[in-house]
């Protein structure tokens, strides 16, 4: 991938993520991105022994379900709200 075609996809990613990046953040990751596509290339490929999906470790404990924030406390904490929703940046650019 030359550097120039690496550069615009990581600018192009960071827009996407509405990420700002510095010219020294896009040269590093732009250097990084051929080998980081190549690993999941080969992820992609890999096939688990049994063919059944791979079982992921946990920490072993047990998930119990706890009580929510009550809304209104929720919407205090989070800033910009409206109409009882969360507001968020747009994410179209505009």
């Amino acid at each position: 991938m030359k550097d120039d075609d690496a550069q615009k996809r990581i600018r192009h990613l960071a827009k996407l993520a509405n990420l700002t990046l510095t010219e020294e953040e896009v040269l590093l990751f732009s250097r990084e991105l051929p080998a980081l596509l190549s690993q999941m290339e080969g992820v992609k490929r890999a096939k688990p022994a049994s063919g059944k999906p791979l079982a992921l470790p946990t920490s072993g404990a047990e998930d119990h379900p706890e009580a929510s924030l009550p809304l209104e406390r929720l919407l205090i904490l989070a800033g910009a709200t409206r109409e009882g929703f969360i507001l968020g940046p747009p994410v179209d650019g505009r």
